[in-house]
């Protein structure tokens, strides 16, 4: 930020307050080491960056009716039935939808899709969300490479979130993409499973005939961010040139089909 004709930036108490916060709450994130505890972890940095009164962490696989939830504060959500929590979201949430077909790295507010006022007729605001004083919500995928979407939903019960909140979360996803992979890589070298029960998968990147992204899995998207020097242009077959290292794909192979770019999976290096 910059005022006046003082090109050096805003340099006022608040603002070195904030930084501090951001970059406190940033080293604890990525000096994490306990997969077991990562999601607890990840509620609990988030609500030091962005304003809230409550944040999930939440694990839905609709097709086993599986949810796992983590919160801060730790019991904000103790009285949740888990199998309720499962139909309601899949029912009537707007983002269950969008994130199933559009894994992206953006933060969406609950009402970007629904109207307020709509929303609140629904049985999931009148059954789950207003008994808790959730009013609004923003909310973003956390970056695992296996296909079981993980929902971080930030939540206010007097106020919207504003762009630049959105912003705040939006750069914390490079964040915990790292943890994510730091913490994987040392489960394989001491052969223990992923962070969350992740189990890797096909990194698939989808592609409509005008280059529009349709489909990019959190593995696919791990990978590309990671390995890939520049993007794979045109749709058109063969290797993504990458970066060599331990544990680097040697060949991100593409395939085209018809009416998409499939990244299948690869060959691992080390």
């Amino acid at each position: 930020m910059q005022t006046g004709n003082d090109d050096r930036g805003d340099d006022s108490p608040e603002v070195r307050d904030i930084l501090a916060v951001v970059l406190d709450a940033l080293y604890d994130l990525n000096r994490h080491r306990d997969a077991n505890t990562l999601s607890q972890a990840i509620v609990s940095i988030i609500a030091r960056i962005v304003p809230c009164e409550s944040v999930m962490f939440a694990r839905i696989e609709p097709a086993i009716r599986s949810f796992t939830l983590s919160s801060w504060p730790p019991d904000r959500f103790a009285s949740v039935h888990h199998t309720d929590a499962v139909r309601l979201h899949v029912q009537h949430h707007p983002l269950v939808a969008h994130f199933s077909t559009r894994r992206d790295a953006r933060s969406w507010s609950l009402h970007d899709f629904v109207p307020r006022p709509v929303f609140q007729r629904t049985p999931l605001y009148q059954t789950l969300y207003r008994p808790v004083g959730i009013e609004f919500q923003l909310a973003m995928l956390v970056p695992f490479p296996d296909r079981a979407p993980r929902v971080v939903a930030l939540n206010r019960s007097d106020a919207p979130f504003s762009d630049a909140d959105r912003h705040m979360l939006e750069l914390l996803w490079p964040h915990l993409t790292q943890v994510v992979r730091t913490l994987r890589a040392a489960g394989r070298k001491n052969g223990v499973r992923d962070p969350e029960g992740s189990s890797g998968g096909r990194a698939v990147l989808m592609l409509d005939r005008a280059g529009k992204v349709e489909l990019c899995t959190e593995q696919a998207r791990i990978w590309l961010t990671r390995y890939c020097t520049t993007a794979c242009r045109g749709g058109r077959s063969g290797a993504c040139p990458n970066r060599s290292g331990p544990g680097s794909p040697k060949r991100l192979v593409i395939k085209r089909y018809s009416c998409a770019v499939v990244a299948g999976s690869a060959e691992s290096s080390g």
